[in-house]
């Protein structure tokens, strides 16, 4: 079965908080985490984007997937030319622009999608 927002119950999670132990989507996450300044100390992680249910530890950027271990190895052999990078933890409510960094997306890759 798969994960829904433990703050509304709708929509996809897209972000996991430990000190909360929830999967929230990226409204309720801001709901959750503008609400006190302890709160917005909550380190989270970003879930992965194949089982939808793990958290996320490498962005394949030839995929353009968040992946976590498992779904790692199970798209890529110890030989895979594809090129990786860390996921990285966050804290406070990320912008449109920091979340799309975050993401792996360059901020002017976005606004030539725009403007085209």
């Amino acid at each position: 079965m798969e994960k829904v927002c433990e703050f509304c119950t709708a929509l996809r999670p897209l972000v996991y908080c430990n000190a909360d132990t929830a999967y929230l989507c990226l409204s309720c996450d801001a709901k959750v985490h503008w609400a006190n300044e302890l709160s917005g100390r909550h380190i989270r992680t970003l879930v992965c984007n194949s089982c939808r249910c793990d958290l996320a530890y490498v962005q394949c950027l030839d995929h353009k997937m968040l992946l976590c271990r498992d779904c790692d190895q199970k798209l890529h052999d110890s030989s895979s030319p594809h090129r990786k990078r860390a996921v990285k933890t966050f804290i406070g409510c990320p912008s449109a622009k920091e979340f799309a960094a975050l993401w792996g997306f360059e901020f002017k890759e976005i606004e030539k999608s725009v403007v085209s």
